[in-house]
């Protein structure tokens, strides 16, 4: 047998003895003791660069946060802010300029048709007192004459209705001119409004990118930086071990080690990504179900639309429907880009191939697979990077066809509801924080959390 320690050939009657003597055993754990103290220090120091850097890396995404906020966030602010008091100032004005047209229609109106009458008509009703005491349209002539109407002179009373009729005409040209202004005023200040309200929306629209920005820099503060160190080592070190410095670990990897790795986990978008939850890139998988009718193809798309406009390149297997009108009217609905792949037929042998290509894969129904229920967990184990969305149907007892091993396979399992007339998804299981949430798919917002 040959030593560990000093090399030397030996005679031993065991088969496990490493030492020619009690000398090398005594020299080798004093060698590795003094080896594994100068590694564990140089651990600590690793360990804690890394420390300083996320530290840092937190320091400088808040002075970015901040700038953000300062010099963007908060003036847009403040610009839609005024564009807003700006718009209600417009419509206060607009309210008003349309009053007072409708006075003035009023008035003409009144005018044309005292203008219509005979000429003793006319003098029976304006250039008698007592009748413009009481007539309806003695409004439309106050102010504009100043005549005796004690005379009782016939012809003087049709010379007051000649000037009367006159100044009522005069009168007409002038409310009219005042009518054509105050239309010009209406069209200008709805002008005016279309341009606020497109302004307005454009801020809006930065301000929501303005938030998602400061959104992606606060998950990064979350995110570790790498820690390649290990943390205190323990074991004892073969000669190959010590002139590598490498610690074994075998069959996995240690407690440590695990707490000391960092996983992408992701959130997306809006309500639906909040009912989805938290999610990973490890072995993701939804198992969607639901009664015939409740909406299950629908909701399979906006989930498509969910991870698509996310940047999820994606390939739906459309195996119930195929490419026909019913799937062009939702790609159409959803306004799917082309980050979406869709196919009316398939196999799990082509499944299968494309899961290595995409970063979605949607399929309606498992059961057209023509596949064991089994297949469904081997395509996680088999793909744990690529997120599965697939529609199972259900039995007339009202179970998930495949039986109890897909649900309890599966990371999440939703099942879609026709409740009251209203098309709703609740998440029976998950793995994500959102289990017991009911999401409403008319709607488009999460509508219970338990």
């Amino acid at each position: 047998m040959r030593c560990i320690e000093c090399n030397k050939n030996f005679t031993s009657n065991r088969n496990d003895t490493k030492f020619c003597s009690g000398k090398c055993r005594t020299s080798n754990h004093r060698r590795l003791k003094k080896e594994i103290a100068v590694f564990n220090t140089e651990q600590e120091k690793a360990l804690g660069k890394i420390e300083e850097q996320q530290q840092q890396k937190v320091v400088e995404l808040n002075k970015k946060i901040r700038l953000i906020k300062q010099q963007q966030l908060t003036p847009l602010k403040s610009q839609i802010k005024e564009l807003e008091e700006e718009k209600q100032i417009t419509l206060i004005e607009l309210n008003t300029i349309k009053e007072q047209g409708i006075e003035i229609q009023e008035e003409i109106a009144g005018i044309m048709e005292a203008l219509t009458l005979d000429d003793d008509e006319f003098c029976e009703h304006y250039c008698q007192s007592e009748a413009l005491k009481t007539d309806q349209y003695n409004w439309a002539i106050n102010g504009l004459i100043n005549l005796t109407l004690s005379a009782h002179n016939k012809e003087e009373q049709r010379k007051k209705m000649l000037v009367l009729q006159e100044e009522m005409a005069e009168r007409l040209l002038e409310l009219e001119s005042s009518l054509q202004e105050d239309q010009d005023f209406i069209r200008q200040h709805r002008s005016q409004l279309k341009k606020i309200q497109q302004k307005t929306e454009k801020l809006r629209q930065q301000q929501e990118k303005l938030n998602k920005q400061i959104q992606v820099l606060e998950h990064q503060k979350t995110i570790p930086v790498q820690k390649t160190a290990i943390k205190k080592q323990t074991q004892q070190f073969t000669p190959a071990q010590r002139n590598n410095n490498t610690p074994t670990t075998k069959n996995g990897v240690s407690g440590t080690e695990l707490l000391n790795m960092t996983f992408n986990t992701f959130q997306l978008d809006g309500e639906l990504g909040r009912f989805l939850g938290e999610l990973d890139r490890n072995m993701t998988a939804f198992a969607l179900t639901g009664d015939s009718g409740a909406g299950k193809s629908y909701f399979s798309f906006e989930l498509a639309k969910l991870f698509t406009d996310n940047g999820f390149s994606s390939k739906y297997f459309a195996l119930e429907e195929g490419l026909g009108k019913l799937t062009q009217n939702k790609v159409r609905y959803y306004n799917l880009n082309d980050n979406l792949t869709i196919t009316g037929k398939g196999t799990l042998r082509e499944v299968r191939q494309d899961a290595k290509n995409y970063d979605l894969i949607i399929i309606d129904s498992f059961q057209k697979l023509n596949a064991k229920a089994e297949e469904f967990e081997r395509l996680r184990q088999d793909f744990p990077k690529t997120i599965f969305i697939i529609i199972f149907q259900k039995t007339t007892a009202g179970t998930m066809r495949g039986g109890s091993s897909i649900k309890f396979n599966s990371s999440a399992t939703i099942d879609v509801q026709l409740k009251d007339d209203e098309r709703i998804a609740v998440m029976e299981k998950g793995r994500y924080g959102t289990i017991g949430w009911v999401y409403s798919i008319d709607e488009g917002m999460i509508i219970e959390k338990n």
